[in-house]
């Protein structure tokens, strides 16, 4: 589902995440279904239905909250974000990345699925709520997360793919670059 997702193929995207999510509801395993949906609303958010995305990741919020598993909610609140930011409300937006934030401060960001992702979707709704110290403080943990993440790779082509090839990972690249460029 993510590499159809990432090739923008959201269709294909659609019908594995679909098809996961009804293997996950049969087995009654909350963690799969919790990624599903968050997976789901990303999609859906991409196809242009943000109100359906916010409900997939109101849902997976839910179960992650029902389940305990409150560590991986900051995947499902970057979703919140972007569907935020897609219908204008950068208050909602911020709100959710300071909700980020607290989570952070009790979770480790390693925990989530995708921290790097976290951490720009948390830049962008500070930055386009002006919120500019907190913008940078977001891109620049997601900047060390990102420069520790790529260390570990030991070959170098690898280790360009990595930062290059990966939607999230090249956005936040790019945005530190611009960032420090400014300064």
């Amino acid at each position: 589902c993510l590499i159809s997702y990432i090739e923008e193929n959201y269709t294909q995207a659609e019908i594995y995440v679909r098809m996961a999510l009804k293997i996950h509801e049969i087995l009654e395993e909350q963690r799969g279904q919790g990624y599903d949906r968050n997976h789901l609303g990303l999609i859906l958010l991409a196809q242009g239905y943000p109100v359906k995305a916010r409900e997939q990741h109101q849902h997976a919020m839910e179960i992650r909250r029902a389940s305990g598993q409150q560590a991986l909610a900051p995947d499902d609140l970057a979703g919140l974000i972007r569907v935020s930011l897609a219908q204008g409300n950068t208050l909602q937006a911020m709100q959710y990345a300071e909700e980020i934030e607290n989570n952070f401060q009790v979770n480790d960001a390693e925990k989530s699925e995708f921290p790097v992702w976290i951490f720009l979707s948390c830049y962008q709704a500070y930055k386009v709520g002006g919120n500019l110290p907190a913008a940078k403080g977001a891109l620049e943990k997601g900047y060390q997360y990102l420069q520790k993440q790529a260390n570990n790779i030991p070959d170098e082509p690898s280790r360009q793919a990595f930062l290059e090839q990966v939607p999230w990972n090249r956005a936040l690249l790019e945005a530190h670059l611009l960032e420090y460029r400014a300064r």
